[in-house]
């Protein structure tokens, strides 16, 4: 059963095996930990986005009122962000990596700073991720602003808010709306009972198996008056 958990710093999907009639609190704290073991919680488990609805830890997660559960079934929680740095387990060797890298020793050195960055993973979770900027592993394309570009303060000593958005605007990519139709006057015709059976059969398994399709199609050439 997949149980959505929003936080203060994006959404975490956790997968647990149990029964659903014994899940509870500690079970999902449980599996939270085995991939974020070091997280900080600044407001329980709840029911509502604002955390004021506490789920009950005495009571399996079935049994609380207004409690549905299924997949996807969300809860909100709120998180210490610097805490949440995920531990994930290598595909290709079987070793783990821990993404949260060690700054003790770093800790000791007054000219090294913590750095905290963000990033994506390819399931679309949220990692963050702890180093230094004296971290050999760290190169000046990793510490940028945008990856593959140099850090700010390295381009230029000082920025204004009009030269910053004016360079960042340079790599942004912005979608607009076609301005004119190029299927025809009639437009598109979609065969609705075809997309209908298609999706009543998706329906059967809830949805929960991946099944793709073929559209086929013709263009009619338009009549001239």
């Amino acid at each position: 059963m997949i149980i959505r958990v929003r936080t203060n710093i994006g959404i975490w999907r956790v997968t647990i095996t149990s029964p659903p009639p014994s899940i509870t609190t500690q079970t999902i704290l449980d599996t939270i930990a085995q991939t974020r073991p070091h997280v900080v919680y600044e407001a329980p488990l709840s029911l509502d986005p604002k955390c004021s609805e506490p789920i009950d830890t005495s009571r399996p997660l079935c049994e609380q009122h207004g409690v549905q559960m299924r997949d996807g079934l969300m809860i909100y929680c709120k998180v210490d962000s610097s805490t949440c740095a995920e531990n994930t387990v290598g595909s290709n060797n079987g070793s783990t990596n821990d993404t949260n890298m060690s700054t003790t020793g770093a800790a000791s050195e007054p000219s090294s700073s913590t750095i905290t960055k963000r990033i994506i993973a390819k399931d679309g979770t949220i990692k963050l991720i702890h180093t230094t900027d004296t971290d050999p592993t760290n190169n000046k394309s990793e510490l940028g602003f945008r990856k593959g570009l140099m850090p700010l303060r390295d381009i230029k000593k000082s920025w204004t808010l009009n030269e910053f958005t004016a360079m960042d605007d340079k790599y942004n990519f912005k979608i607009k709306r076609q301005e004119s139709s190029f299927v025809g006057v009639e437009g598109l015709h979609l065969e609705s009972g075809a997309v209908e059976s298609f999706q009543n059969y998706l329906r059967r398994f809830q949805f929960r198996q991946q099944r793709f399709g073929y559209l086929y199609g013709r263009f009619v050439e338009e009549e001239e008056e």
